[in-house]
């Protein structure tokens, strides 16, 4: 109690504890994914938010950190995929077409938990298929060595009919050499890039560059952070086959 008086943080750490245990604080909130030439509806990402009762709207780029250094991930990552999978359900109940959503996972989600199992329970729960659930991991995940050597793993998942995706792309140690190591299905262009596509600098360079590359290695690429007509027509130059941003909806 005393160490939380002095420490702003570890207060927070505890109020996430007990908003894990309540259910009440954590929403998911889902940002839509378009093909940029049709603007047809192809998939949706998972996004968590914390709504602390006396603080408000708190970024997970403030809780997520805490979540990772004080062993809450694991937790925080199972609280995301039971929702998602919930949430699918009752779209496809409701007579919804049939997208993918997409949901982050962790490095300790992978060598803390079984990620594995966990998915298989929720599909099976909620009757979807494993097309309908997607996997976004980071850069840093992919070269995280507590969590193993992810190819034998992340291949067993595709075989299982999961789609896999490194966010962020370009933006963390980028090493191009586990683009042939590990089984992906997608890339996805970091909203910096994507910000200043219609820009002739060195942005715009390598969004366009991170396209090329992706399709060459047959991968899907997605453009995150599309907010104007004339980031839309620079996507759509490049043959990106998925678009998000608050263009489409917020």
């Amino acid at each position: 109690a005393l160490d939380k008086q002095d420490n702003p943080q570890l207060a927070l750490v505890s109020d996430l504890r007990a908003a894990l245990i309540s259910g009440d604080q954590l929403e998911l909130h889902y940002q839509t994914q378009h093909h940029p030439g049709s603007g047809e509806l192809v998939g949706m990402e998972a996004l968590l938010r914390w709504r602390h009762p006396k603080g408000g709207m708190i970024s997970p780029g403030e809780f997520i950190p805490l979540a990772e250094r004080h062993g809450l991930m694991a937790e925080l990552g199972s609280w995301v995929i039971e929702k998602a999978c919930a949430q699918q359900a009752h779209w496809q109940n409701s007579g919804m077409p049939k997208t993918t959503v997409w949901v982050n996972i962790s490095a300790l989600q992978l060598f803390q938990g079984d990620l594995e199992t966990q998915l298989a329970t929720c599909l099976e729960r909620y009757q979807l298929e494993p097309s309908q659930l997607g996997l976004e991991l980071t850069e840093s995940v992919l070269l995280d060595e507590r969590a193993g050597d992810m190819g034998p793993r992340l291949q067993a998942l595709r075989e299982l009919g999961y789609s896999i995706a490194i966010d962020d792309f370009g933006t963390g140690y980028s090493s191009l050499a586990y683009l042939n190591r590990f089984p992906l299905d997608a890339l996805k262009i970091d909203r910096s890039f994507v910000n200043r596509m219609d820009d002739a600098d060195q942005n715009g360079c390598i969004a366009t560059a991170i396209a090329s590359l992706a399709h060459d290695l047959g991968l899907k690429v997605v453009a995150e952070g599309v907010e104007t007509e004339r980031q839309l027509d620079k996507i759509r130059s490049l043959s990106v086959e998925y678009a998000q941003g608050y263009l489409f909806d917020k």
